[in-house]
């Protein structure tokens, strides 16, 4: 049993191969089942809902497989690399730097992904108040935050060279690493809380319906937010406490496909929504109309907020 001090905590960790690998192993297949998803919902974006999109919101999603997908290659090198490659050999199991690769598209794809709804809530707040801009500043600063602090760690990751060296300077990873995580799930919410209050503020006079499908875009951002930042939090926590084992790398692993199922749900929800109600126009949540009935008509005529 070896002890590490991190700060003002302790964590007792037992570093046995069962329990770093074997969790490792674990991780690697739930992180190839959510990938497989994610791509699934990526083709599907691309065959039935990306006509209407912009070149830089098509290049956008492009980015994001590319990165989810260094993701699941170097886990799976890495993977590779452990149980074949090293395997009996306890004194190459120390080097650290092959396996940096991963952590460049875990931190990138979230920087990606906040960036993406930074945009629309600027674009959308542009359209209803300028004002409401402001609530753009935050989600930007915090995800700059995240992914700064997130390329700190791979650079001190790789010059350390060794998870020996690194456990040296266990104090400054941890606080990276809770840096990170917790500037992730503040972004998080920043973009949940962001959404929920443009579209609470907006909500007079539509017409009910419109008012419910507003409805369901506050759920979705409320449980988006709930899902990642949840992850980001495990990751800090069971880094912490359960080092040895290695747990911290599902949801660690796991957050990078949740970005990218996020971006992909919003930007095919909105043809469902459409379906569920033709008068119902959201075009990458940028505008918000409403409906206003002619009293002497039935037919229900369009209203964009400004």
């Amino acid at each position: 049993m070896s002890q590490i001090s991190i700060g003002i905590l302790e964590a007792k960790v037992e570093h046995t191969f069962g329990g770093m690998y074997g969790m490792q192993l674990i991780a690697s297949k739930l992180n190839a089942v959510i990938y497989g998803a994610a791509m699934i919902m990526v083709l599907q974006y691309f065959m039935w809902h990306s006509n209407g999109d912009t070149h830089l919101v098509k290049g956008m999603v492009i980015l994001l497989v590319a990165l989810a997908t260094l993701q699941a290659v170097c886990v799976s090198c890495q993977v590779f690399e452990y149980f074949i490659l090293k395997f009996g050999r306890k004194e190459l199991f120390d080097i650290t730097v092959s396996t940096l690769g991963k952590y460049v598209g875990i931190y990138l794809t979230a920087f990606v992904a906040q960036i993406f709804y930074a945009t629309r809530i600027w674009n959308l707040t542009g359209r209803l108040a300028k004002h409401y801009q402001l609530l753009t500043y935050p989600v930007v600063l915090l995800s700059l935050l995240q992914v700064a602090s997130g390329i700190a760690l791979i650079v001190l990751m790789g010059n350390m060279k060794t998870t020996s060296n690194l456990i040296l300077i266990s104090s400054i990873a941890f606080k990276m690493i809770v840096l990170q995580g917790v500037s992730a799930a503040a972004c998080d919410v920043a973009i949940a809380a962001s959404f929920s209050f443009i579209f609470q503020s907006n909500r007079s006079g539509i017409n009910s319906r419109t008012h419910s499908l507003l409805s369901k875009f506050i759920i979705y951002a409320i449980n988006r937010a709930a899902a990642t930042s949840i992850c980001a939090l495990l990751t800090v926590l069971l880094y912490h406490y359960l080092l040895g084992a290695f747990c911290y790398m599902i949801p660690l692993l796991l957050n990078t496909h949740l970005y990218v199922i996020s971006v992909i749900s919003v930007l095919t929800a909105r043809g469902s929504l459409q379906e569920e109600d033709h008068s119902f126009r959201l075009t990458d949540i940028v505008r918000l109309p409403s409906i206003e009935c002619d009293t002497d008509s039935a037919t229900p005529t369009q209203r964009t907020f400004s």
